[in-house]
């Protein structure tokens, strides 16, 4: 795992107030994945609000265009991200 992976994953748990295991990290394969996640995971979020924040997170960890970063949008074959 690179620097930018590492980077997003403590800016979102951070950000989020969520805690993931290094082991659920592998289960997603699209950042809707990621973001149903969360959901279910914190009582209460806002599924837009996670999906937002989790886009803001990856464009600036991974420099994406933010509207690249989309619920059905794969992490390694379409954001290129790994």
């Amino acid at each position: 795992m690179g620097i930018d992976a590492t980077h997003f994953i403590l800016s979102v748990e951070e950000t989020l107030d969520v805690e993931i295991p290094d082991n659920d990290w592998w289960q997603f394969v699209t950042v809707g994945d990621l973001c149903d996640y969360i959901v279910q995971k914190t009582p209460g979020a806002d599924p837009a609000k996670v999906f937002e924040t989790v886009r803001r997170i990856a464009a600036n960890a991974f420099s994406l265009d933010p509207e690249h970063v989309q619920p059905t949008a794969r992490w390694i074959e379409d954001l290129k991200v790994d």
